[in-house]
């Protein structure tokens, strides 16, 4: 995406060099001049991609757009740490499975100076290319930038919805918090393939398979962060023992 001004592509950071974080740099560097980020030393990744690497988290800070894309466990502490360094009018962007939390940090803790646009893509590295969605809302922004920023995902190919961080939080309970701990169920219990299988197994063990690179810490912010996702594991179980009893 080339500056209006200068006619250069704008600079693009991503904080947090991690397999998503490469995804990323993979799909925007045609786009933007890319830089990346990481707290351990990931420049040789970022060279194999064909991306610029910053060694300090304060350069990074100082692009045109800032994409954070840690742990949701560790956003309080960057945003603190990129804060002083933001650029007047950039724009910075989160990508965090959870929205309500990161919503309420970036207002509290990021300057008045820049925009902020919330967004979670509901897909990884392990989710193929098909039907990829992303949630978007504006934190703090003005409408021509957020409407640049929906044609911009839609030209990628995405399927953007434009959602509070509430509503997002409240579906993504169940859409993602009941499904990673299903997943982490069967993986637990080492449900593999077999010789003799049906349709719905072979279906069923391709989503399992698709849940054992993700990372520890993934996992437990995503059950841990969002509040409501507690309340459907309860049900969950009280479900299961529900079904035993008529079983028995």
């Amino acid at each position: 995406m080339d500056d209006m001004k200068t006619g250069k592509k704008k600079t693009l950071a991503i904080i947090g060099f991690g397999r998503f974080g490469q995804m990323t740099a993979e799909a925007l560097k045609p786009h933007f001049d890319v830089y990346a980020y990481n707290p351990r030393d990931k420049s040789g990744i970022a060279k194999s991609i064909g991306v610029k690497y910053e060694a300090s988290m304060k350069n990074a800070a100082g692009k045109d757009i800032v994409v954070l894309a840690m742990p949701i466990s560790s956003l309080e502490e960057v945003l603190k740490e990129v804060a002083p360094h933001l650029k007047e009018g950039a724009l910075v962007l989160d990508v965090c499975s959870v929205k309500v939390q990161p919503v309420m940090l970036m207002k509290k803790i990021l300057p008045e100076s820049v925009d902020i646009i919330a967004t979670h893509p509901l897909f990884g590295p392990d989710s193929g290319h098909s039907g990829r969605k992303i949630m978007i809302f504006p934190v703090r922004t003005n409408r021509h930038r957020i409407e640049d920023v929906d044609k911009f995902l839609k030209k990628l190919g995405l399927i953007t919805y434009v959602m509070t961080p509430e509503e997002h939080d409240r579906q993504m309970a169940v859409a993602q918090g009941l499904t990673h701990y299903i997943a982490r169920a069967l993986i637990k219990m080492d449900v593999k393939e077999q010789e003799l299988t049906t349709p719905n197994f072979d279906a069923l063990l391709s989503i399992i398979n698709r849940f054992r690179n993700e990372s520890e810490q993934l996992f437990v912010d995503i059950q841990k962060e969002n509040p409501l996702v507690k309340d459907v594991r309860k049900k969950f179980r009280k479900t299961l023992e529900e079904i035993e009893d008529e079983l028995r």
